[in-house]
């Protein structure tokens, strides 16, 4: 008769907790106690930056996250230990000729040596679902919870300064290649509904904060370039309609966003997630319209 192996429980705390319990454990990695940490990470931005900040303190194993957000990471000192949340849950497809059903292969994290795990996310990612995570957390010793992430970054916690790396700023890079030098560069990011007229006092606003921005390049002499961003539509037809509404809209992935971040001298959004990485990257004229 084989034996079970045990999951253990789930024990939901707070990012503070999380800091606090793990960096008083025995920190010899050959000893008995040490602890071997997976942070798994959800598909959301908050879980993201407290991954950072888990990762600066605790140095993991792994650090498991969608690939979207890898560009966060990829200047930290622990960004060898990123990995693909795909290496951990993958999603087999049904067979029509075989009758066979979707099917869901989750590798356990015990078997990447890992003996504690911190899972982050608002309710989001695929830890979330309830057989998935007992998937990946059997056999484990500890597995600590972490949600309300907004709640804890907005605590107090200091979060380690962000740096666009290569895989960032490549698009940016390239479309700046042709601009003047002695431009402003202007960012407007704003969510598809904002920038297809369904939120008529962000258009207001930002119209005003356009004009007044142009008023200073032309009291410094500085042309005023401006990048249109957005994510893409969920939905083709509103993407198309997006493109037309827009004129010379960029279509972007997060970390074409941070790249065009970094070189931006004025950020305006609708986002209030990006006034946090405008700060992180050291921007200071970031305007939540």
């Amino acid at each position: 008769m084989s034996l079970s192996v045990k999951t253990p429980d789930m024990v939901r705390v707070s990012l503070e907790d999380v800091v606090q319990q793990l960096s008083n454990k025995d920190p010899n990695p050959m000893s008995r106690d040490a602890i071997r940490l997976g942070v798994v990470v959800g598909d959301d931005l908050h879980a993201v930056l407290a991954a950072r900040i888990v990762s600066r303190g605790l140095t993991p194993v792994h650090v498991y996250l969608p690939k979207a957000f890898h560009a966060f990471l990829e200047m930290d000192a622990w960004a060898p230990s990123l990995r693909e949340i795909g290496e951990l849950v993958q999603l087999k497809k049904a067979s029509k000729f075989l009758r066979l059903r979707n099917e869901t292969i989750v590798q356990p994290l015990v078997s990447q040596g890992i003996n504690t795990a911190v899972l982050l996310g608002d309710g989001s990612g695929m830890w979330t679902i309830p057989e998935i995570a007992e998937g990946l957390c059997r056999g484990l010793d500890q597995v600590l919870i972490v949600q309300n992430l907004e709640e804890s970054l907005d605590s107090g916690f200091s979060s380690p300064p962000l740096q666009a790396g290569p895989q960032s700023l490549a698009r940016a890079t390239h479309a700046y290649r042709s601009k003047a030098p002695n431009m402003l560069k202007a960012l407007v990011f704003l969510s598809a509904e904002a920038w297809m007229g369904q939120k008529s006092e962000i258009a207001a606003k930002l119209v005003s904060w356009l004009d007044i921005q142009q008023a200073t390049a032309q009291r410094l002499k500085l042309g005023l370039d401006v990048s249109r961003l957005s994510f893409p539509a969920s939905e083709r037809l509103q993407q198309r309609q997006l493109n037309e509404t827009v004129n010379s809209l960029i279509t972007c992935s997060w970390a074409d966003l941070l790249g065009y971040m970094a070189y931006a001298d004025l950020i305006a959004t609708d986002q209030k997630e990006l006034i946090r990485i405008a700060r992180l990257l050291g921007k200071d004229q970031c305007n939540l319209l």
